[in-house]
């Protein structure tokens, strides 16, 4: 006898920070739905990294975007669902759009069909663990749940003293070893081509510290020295991501060089190049 396939895990849907919140809860009668896609495609083209929340009644679909691309969508059932899905299901529902960090929606995509891990500590033992293990993905707790980046907190609510707690590691797509591989190969070739890009860049890091601390030359946090790229591991990813890109794009502005003129064969065309922002320099 053929028996029927088992239903799909019920998926784990992670509260979002709601600290950039585009619009919340708004009803489609009268925010409609042709209304939610046209917001969605033009935040598409600027790289949208976010969350849409669909609620109607018991039901429920989650949509997750990183830097512009779609990773999906699911429902309550456990199931892959599409945006027109949605729509046709849910034609009454209740939207929101909340943009996030690129480690938050990828944690929020990759944890829906995972287990929780328990700790065997409680808060606030739990923070000395994982800042030694630089952890990376949400600690949740009850209703509480945080984002973690190196062992940072990143966002979100933390855990309630004595509380047990849950973790879910992140295999963040862009980790910190290929962003750093990415541009030490970038800051090489570029170095190769002007050697005076050492002393631009420490230039360039004065100028920008006091937007982005993490380049202030004499924390030594970020240092380039003859070409080669070194990064404290206490500096958290979503700090060194933009200090990187923009201390770079002003660099190039100095030397007067555009980044189509250095060489680093077949990077440009890889996944990681675009992950790290720079086809956008």
């Amino acid at each position: 006898m053929t028996q029927n396939p088992a239903p799909p895990p019920a998926p784990l849907r992670l509260p979002v920070p709601q600290d950039q919140a585009v619009f919340q809860q708004l009803s489609t009668d009268f925010y409609p739905w042709t209304e939610v896609v046209t917001e969605l495609e033009a935040r598409e083209k600027h790289n949208l990294t976010g969350v849409l929340d669909v609620q109607q009644q018991g039901r429920w679909a989650r949509f997750v975007w990183v830097r512009g691309q779609l990773r999906g969508g699911m429902a309550a059932s456990g199931s892959d669902v599409t945006l027109g899905d949605a729509m046709r299901g849910l034609p009454r529902a209740q939207v929101s759009l909340v943009q996030t960090e690129p480690l938050v929606a990828e944690v929020l995509w990759e944890s829906r069909k995972t287990l929780p891990q328990r700790l065997n500590v409680a808060w606030p033992e739990v923070q000395t663990l994982l800042m030694r293990e630089h952890f990376q993905g949400a600690l949740i707790s009850g209703p509480h749940c945080s984002f973690w980046e190196g062992g940072r907190v990143m966002t979100g609510t933390l855990p309630q003293t004595g509380a047990p707690c849950f973790t879910l590691a992140s295999s963040n797509r862009l980790n910190r070893e290929v962003l750093l591989r990415v541009w030490s190969t970038l800051i090489q070739a570029t170095h190769r081509i002007a050697p005076r890009f050492d002393e631009t860049w420490k230039q360039v890091s004065m100028q920008l510290s006091t937007r982005f601390p993490v380049l202030d030359p004499f924390a030594s946090e970020i240092r380039v020295s003859r070409g080669q790229l070194t990064v404290e591991e206490e500096v958290p990813m979503q700090e060194l991501r933009p200090a990187m890109l923009e201390a770079y794009r002003y660099c190039l502005q100095k030397l007067n060089l555009r980044l189509s003129e250095i060489a680093v064969g077949d990077l440009r065309d890889t996944p990681d190049w675009a992950a790290a922002g720079l086809e956008k320099l």
